[in-house]
């Protein structure tokens, strides 16, 4: 085999060394974060949803949903659950009775 086909050759196994360690590292993680999150009760959306808040404030449930690449249909049960736990509050629209803002609530996340 000519030099160039060998280090052709090198180059793809170490890219395939290195998406192997990534791959290793986000089931690491992944499996880390679903142990945290479940731990406490809460599903990965619920975590999704708190995620978003965080970062963007209140927002409704079609945004939240647009955020974190999930349907509103399971946004809603997570809103729905974090509510009475204190993380989340929901706001009434004045232009619009069906559209009420989620905002995280940081009393409860400071005491989690």
């Amino acid at each position: 085999m000519p030099a160039t086909e060998d280090s052709q050759r090198s180059a793809e196994l170490d890219g395939a060394k290195v998406f192997m360690v990534f791959a290793r590292a986000f089931r690491s993680a992944d499996a880390y974060l679903q142990a945290r999150v479940t731990s406490r009760g809460l599903y990965v959306a619920d975590f999704a949803v708190l995620e978003a808040l965080l970062h963007k404030g209140a927002l409704t449930v079609a945004v939240i949903a647009e955020k974190v690449g999930m349907g509103e249909s399971s946004i809603v049960p997570s809103v729905d659950r974090l509510e009475p736990l204190g993380f989340v509050r929901r706001r009434r629209a004045r232009s619009e009775n069906r559209i009420a803002p989620a905002a995280r609530t940081a009393s409860r996340l400071r005491s989690s």
